[in-house]
């Protein structure tokens, strides 16, 4: 043991003189000396040395006695403990720093494909309420705000009828009821306007006929055709809605004129598309939410601002995940105005659990800045934000920057998401036959092994079909991929073969001449012209920059010059994020490169490529039409049996990965940096932090 000793003298003076010994039998002079040991557990044992000098009759005596004493110090001031983390006591303020502004907050816009980019999820995507939802991390499909699960949907003559029931005493932010008339209209507007992108996924026109009030907390919906699994439970369950009492009035007039047209009309969608326009651009201030966080306010170009909800029915609710499979939710009613429930899912809750979560929010103010890429890291590192919520994940060169930082927290997951270029088929030389060709021809010189472990140094892993590879059964590892494995003279020659065979030429047709160093490389093909002899002309690949996401970038650079090889004139053009998603919905554009962030059930291989109308993606910007696909989307949208789902899932991806109205190119693993000023529940989960988008619900101070 360690000690540190320490000395004091201290003299004690007989006030009897040693001169006035003859009147006194006994002088003393006393001396003592205290010796202090600090012990490490700090307890301080004093040694006392007592010395006395004794004069009895002149002759002088030392005394000498030692006493040991342990005296218990003073403890040290100490702050008081931290009060533990808790929806009912509130932090001030979370900052999450988004690397592009917003461009909208409208909901029927936000849904649409026009609207769906990842920075307006961040503000909205928790805003609305949908009947069913998936849970954290193991994604099991729970009720919401239903009460319950649903009834299995009957036949009631030409039309199947599925029912649910909502909790009751629900109410939206601004303390009005919610009930099965939001719902209702929700569903019945989206399907009279025909609206896009992922509207079509909860409300198609083409699968469901309406959807009915029964009372106030129980909802019909009425369908066309058998509704599967993508329809029914993946589909129109957990779709959002919003407030009817605020939204009816706003769009009365426009409802109107699109209730008059004739869906089966020729000119539908032309005459339906600027009703949909108008129904988007209407401004919504003031709209009632029902998520955790409600809008507070937006200064274009600055930041966003939300704020909690105190009206939101789930504060404080338990979320339990147990390791054999069950699902408990359950709530005491406290803080979430008094709306006690428990329910259990999928077996028995008991034994170990893989989840314990608790649902805030946790913060008062939801601060949303707009930084540039660089800025916001830096941002991170001076304290300023709290998070930098990026959807193509810290970059490496970041990640090395950050590690110096001892308050960075840095976490890396597999994403559910990837990287793709899409090819405007309206465009004649990417359409029908010898469209078709040219994709292929371009895919085939695509070399994502290369492109992946070379140029992007692993950081990356090539994407070969539109489901990712971490959803294992959903995942088809045996799609055809045009070339792989092919080396460059092999892939030019294969390029070259299908480009022929479909009835395109040139001045100076490609090729590859093998041999030494000095002697080997690509001859660039000169004077493409089309099957019917006019030149192809001049055209673009809009990518986002090297400030954006520099794997992008990169990649694009690489793609530029394996389609200059084939003698295609194409000039790359970084454009900024949100003018890509602008020119895409214009349709000005020839190939554009952008990602998706994908869902647990993969739907979307119908939903991103067949509309309401069978044409183009939902919104016909990409103008392709598969009669093979559309078959199989219909099969898929009746299927109820997960097995035979899985079998047309994966040849749904076959006919994409042939057709190629996408070329996918890779999926990053995604890496989230934060502070540790803020924790969150758990951090391991596929798609990262990133995909719980503003975790308005779950991420907490790390204390209050």
């Amino acid at each position: 043991m360690h000690t540190k000793k320490v000395l004091f003298f201290v003299t004690l003076l007989s006030l009897v003189s040693l001169l006035l010994g003859a009147c006194a039998t006994q002088e003393v002079i006393k001396t003592v000396v205290v010796e202090k040991e600090k012990v490490v557990t700090e307890v301080v044992k004093e040694v006392v040395v007592e010395t006395e000098i004794v004069e009895v009759e002149g002759a002088t005596q030392v005394v000498e006695k030692r006493v040991e004493v342990v005296v218990t110090p003073t403890p040290e001031p100490t702050q008081p403990p931290a009060a533990p983390v808790s929806p009912a006591q509130r932090a001030d303020v979370i900052r999450m720093a988004m690397l592009s502004d917003i461009d909208g907050l409208n909901p029927w816009y936000y849904n649409d494909i026009t609207g769906s980019s990842y920075w307006n999820a961040v503000i909205l995507q928790f805003a609305y309420p949908t009947l069913f939802t998936l849970s954290d991390q193991r994604w099991d499909w729970a009720p919401f705000v239903a009460d319950g699960l649903p009834e299995t949907p009957v036949q009631e003559g030409d039309l199947w009828v599925g029912t649910v029931r909502l909790k009751p005493g629900l109410t939206w932010s601004d303390g009005s009821p919610l009930t099965a008339q939001d719902v209702a209209f929700t569903a019945n507007t989206a399907l009279t306007f025909a609206f896009a992108g992922n509207w079509v996924g909860w409300y198609n026109p083409a699968l469901m006929d309406r959807a009915e009030v029964v009372d106030d907390l129980t909802v019909k919906f009425y369908y066309k055709v058998t509704p599967g699994l993508a329809i029914w439970q993946y589909g129109t369950l957990v779709g959002p809605f919003v407030n009817k009492a605020y939204w009816e009035p706003k769009i009365a007039d426009i409802l109107a004129q699109a209730e008059a047209l004739d869906p089966t009309a020729a000119d539908f969608l032309d005459k339906v598309t600027p009703l949909q326009q108008a129904v988007e651009a209407i401004p919504n201030d003031n709209e009632p939410y029902f998520g955790p966080i409600k809008f507070k306010r937006w200064e274009p170009g600055a930041y966003v601002e939300s704020e909690a909800n105190d009206q939101y029915a789930f504060i404080g609710t338990r979320e339990e995940e147990f390791v054999n499979g069950a699902y408990r939710e359950s709530n005491s009613g406290e803080l979430n105005q008094n709306r006690p429930y428990d329910f259990t899912l999928y077996g028995e809750a008991s034994g170990d659990k893989a989840l314990d979560l608790t649902y805030g929010p946790y913060f008062q103010t939801f601060l949303f800045p707009v930084y540039s890429q660089d800025a916001a890291y830096l941002a991170l590192q001076n304290g300023e934000v709290d998070i930098v919520l990026n959807p193509s994940g810290v970059s490496q060169g970041i990640v090395d920057q950050l590690k110096a930082n001892p308050d960075v927290q840095i976490v890396r997951n597999a994403q559910n998401g990837f990287r793709y270029i899409e090819f405007n088929q309206a465009r004649p030389f990417f359409k029908d036959a010898q469209g078709l060709a040219m994709r292929q021809a371009i895919a085939c010189q695509i070399d994502l092994d290369f492109l992946t472990q070379n140029v992007l140094q692993r950081q990356v892993e090539p994407v070969y079909t539109l489901v990712p590879a971490g959803l294992t059964y959903w995942h088809n590892p045996d799609v055809p991929v045009y070339c792989k494995g092919m080396t460059p003279d092999q892939r030019i020659n294969e390029a070259v073969r299908i480009l022929k065979e479909a009835g395109f030429t040139w001045d100076v047709e490609p090729s590859y001449t093998v041999g030494s160093a000095f002697d080997s490389g690509v001859t660039y093909g000169e004077g493409l012209k089309l099957p019917d002899g006019t030149a192809f002309p001049e055209i673009t690949l809009q990518a986002p920059g090297p400030g954006y996401d520099p794997l992008r970038a990169t990649s694009a650079v690489y793609i530029e010059q394996w389609m200059r090889q084939l003698g295609i004139p194409l000039t790359l053009n970084y454009t900024p994020f949100n003018t890509i998603r602008a020119n895409e919905n214009s349709g000005d554009f020839d190939i554009i490169m952008l990602g998706w962030g994908l869902s647990a059930f993969p739907s979307y291989l119908c939903d991103f490529f067949t509309g309401a109308t069978g044409v183009g993606d939902g919104s016909d910007n990409i103008a392709y039409v598969s009669p093979k696909l559309n078959e199989a989307c219909n099969r898929w949208y009746q299927e109820s049996d997960m097995v035979k789902a899985k079998d047309l899932a994966f040849e749904m991806q076959n006919i994409l990965a042939t057709e190629l109205p996408y070329i996918t190119l890779f999926s990053p693993p995604i890496t989230d940096a934060y502070l540790n000023t803020i924790q969150f529940p758990y951090t391991d989960v596929f798609d990262g932090l990133q995909g719980l988008y503003s975790s308005a619900y779950m991420v907490m101070p790390s204390s209050q």
